[in-house]
């Protein structure tokens, strides 16, 4: 190791009471890389990241900030060394402003303390370079979503001027459009010069955004491996962790094609999906597929591209046309948000009105769930994240069974078992395969590589905005599939 490193780590070694979380984990990161740490829950990602911290001190091993040995004993420590967590809601103050909470503990210039107004101009500029100037710097911290409670974390990392970011699971609680939005800002800050080290559960999520990556399991490191490589593919397939759920045994029985796209948005993304079958659309974050989507079922129309549905040419950009030929869209904003129309989309293109209405007239089912669902307790920011993912699993699962209870014949379903837990993907599992049985065309559209090679009769991956291959089900797997999408192979 040499003068390259920003942090270099040898042996660490952290026991909590009887139970080890490093058994000694070696760990280097580079000047302005992001480094992903990749692991199953208990690997010894979050133990790492407290480490560097300064949140929990190591039982043995080294650690060298830039070139220098030292001991992170508190935060304060990690912060003087220019290391800064951005943990999410966790590290936010919820009854300060987000300027107030941007600025806590950062350091005037020449001494003392901004004014409110200088706090807050100055946190409105950094939102802004940070891509997210909706935030805006006088709202309550404690009204702020998972997302935007990230951005805020990380402009107090940037108002500090610290050299190194760390982020623990980032994505987990995040739509995949805000994944990719979060991602985005990262590689912006590594232009800049920061280093970035950001623990990831999914391979996916690693190869979205790493430079490098290290492999965590059982309290111990592998050797760094660049990204994208067969090697990293390798390491983070058998390391990576995610909730393990039980793929229905399923019998496809194709019949003709139903839908057929041909070179949808300026990368040209094409497929075709066929009676009784789920068809994966796959691929990392901001590959593409979110632009294309978007194209089709209720976004500004691309003018690029092509669409049919049994045989019909359809309009892209029309969820009412669409609905009109029997197509049903699930947005991911669904579980997430629960039944407001205003919820599946800000910029008023009516997605959700089109969505709802379409549902309705597929089954009335929908308009009882949704009755339902809108006299369910508000859920506290402090309850237990289980719970809130079992809450997004019901909605989930009550609007699966209202499609499959209606007349659609192609369902489109965005990103339908991100973020949730074990016994809500398998009974998602099942509804897909009952709607395919039941002649439907299932279109997956989804960053969840394991569940794509599990669930679909085949899979179209996505790289780059555009289609690079198919793989059909013997071929398909969570390797096969990243590596193509990170460009290991062709």
């Amino acid at each position: 190791m040499g003068d390259e490193y920003r942090i270099e780590a040898l042996g660490l070694r952290k026991s909590f009471g009887r139970a080890t979380a490093l058994l000694g984990a070696d760990f280097s990161l580079r000047q302005g890389e992001i480094h992903a740490l990749i692991g199953a829950e208990g690997a010894g990602k979050s133990t790492l990241i407290g480490i560097l911290a300064g949140l929990c001190a190591p039982d043995g091993g080294s650690l060298r900030i830039d070139g220098r040995a030292v001991r992170l004993e508190s935060p304060a420590d990690s912060i003087r060394n220019g290391i800064s967590a951005a943990l999410g809601v966790s590290g936010l103050v919820p009854g300060l402003s987000v300027a107030e909470n941007i600025f806590l503990g950062v350091p005037r210039a020449g001494g003392g303390l901004l004014d409110g107004r200088g706090m807050r101009r100055r946190a409105e500029g950094l939102l802004g370079e940070a891509g997210f100037g909706h935030i805006r710097p006088d709202a309550a911290a404690g009204g702020l979503d998972a997302a935007s409670a990230q951005i805020v974390e990380i402009c107090r990392v940037m108002a500090r001027g610290s050299r190194v970011l760390l982020l623990d699971d980032p994505a987990a609680e995040l739509s995949m459009k805000e994944a990719e939005r979060l991602f985005g800002l990262a590689k912006r800050l590594r232009a800049g010069g920061m280093s970035i080290v950001i623990a990831c559960g999914h391979a996916a999520d690693a190869f979205a955004v790493a430079d490098r990556l290290t492999a965590l399991s059982g309290g111990l490191s592998s050797p760094p491996a660049a990204v994208p490589s067969a090697e990293a593919v390798d390491l983070a397939v058998a390391a990576a962790g995610g909730p393990k759920a039980l793929f229905p045994p399923r019998r496809a029985e194709l019949g003709g094609c139903v839908v057929k796209a041909e070179r949808i948005g300026a990368g040209g993304i094409s497929f075709e999906a066929r009676e009784g079958e789920i068809l994966g659309l796959t691929g990392l974050a901001g590959d593409g597929r979110r632009e294309a989507v978007d194209a089709v079922f209720g976004g500004p129309p691309s003018g690029v591209g092509t669409l049919s549905v049994g045989g019909r040419a359809a309009r892209l950009g029309s969820p009412e046309g669409l609905a009109g030929l029997g197509v049903a869209f699930l947005p991911e904003e669904y579980r997430r948000r629960g039944p407001s129309p205003a919820a599946f989309g800000e910029d008023g293109t009516g997605l959700g009105r089109a969505f709802l209405e379409s549902l309705a007239g597929l089954g009335g089912e929908f308009a009882a769930i949704a009755r339902r669902q809108a006299r369910l307790p508000d859920r506290g920011r402090q309850q237990d994240a289980d719970a809130e993912a079992a809450s997004r699993g019901d909605r989930q699962r009550a609007a699966l069974e209202a499609l499959n209870a209606g007349g659609a014949r192609v369902v489109v379903l965005d990103e339908p078992t991100r973020g949730l837990n074990a016994d809500a993907r398998t009974a998602i599992y099942r509804i897909m395969g009952d709607m395919a049985e039941g002649r439907r065309a299932v279109i997956m559209v989804s960053s969840e590589l394991g569940d794509v090679a599990g669930l679909c009769d085949r899979a179209v991956v996505v790289r780059d905005g555009a289609s690079v291959c198919e793989l059909v089900k013997d071929e398909l797997s969570e390797a096969g599939i990243l590596m193509r999408a990170a460009g290991v192979v062709t």
